[in-house]
């Protein structure tokens, strides 16, 4: 993931629930601060719950932005959820309100002005149990 211009981050959203208009985000912002967030419907940033947040010691400040790139990964077995950055797990959380697969999508976040964030070689692996 490189922020290639403006903007303050973004992410990826995991096991999403259309249906339900329900999702987990997994959020790295340029700053290496990272969320873990919780969906609970449709109707805007209001039903967006904080699960975790912290910063990742992997990252430096603004090392995301322009040339410099960072791997963000999620990897989940069962209500387990475990999060990446560069190749290490930064945290970890259980949660059983969403504990299947679904929908896969990468986000830029646009707080106060345009945003380009640029992905490179996503891949999906299924995990044994």
């Amino acid at each position: 993931m490189k922020i290639s211009q403006g903007g303050t981050g973004g992410g990826i959203y995991f096991r999403g629930n259309l249906k339900l208009s329900h999702y987990y985000y997994f959020y790295v912002d340029a700053n290496g601060t990272y969320t873990l967030s919780y969906w609970l419907s449709d109707a805007g940033e209001n039903n967006l719950q904080e699960l975790i947040q912290g910063n990742s010691a992997t990252l430096r400040q603004d090392q995301i932005v322009e040339h410099n790139t960072s791997l963000i990964a999620i990897a989940t077995q069962g209500d387990n959820l475990y999060l990446y950055i560069d190749g290490k797990c930064v945290n970890g959380f259980q949660d059983n309100r969403l504990t299947s697969a679904g929908l896969i999508a990468l986000s830029a976040l646009n707080r106060s002005n345009e945003t380009e964030v640029v992905y490179n070689e996503a891949q999906i692996w299924v995990l044994s149990s």
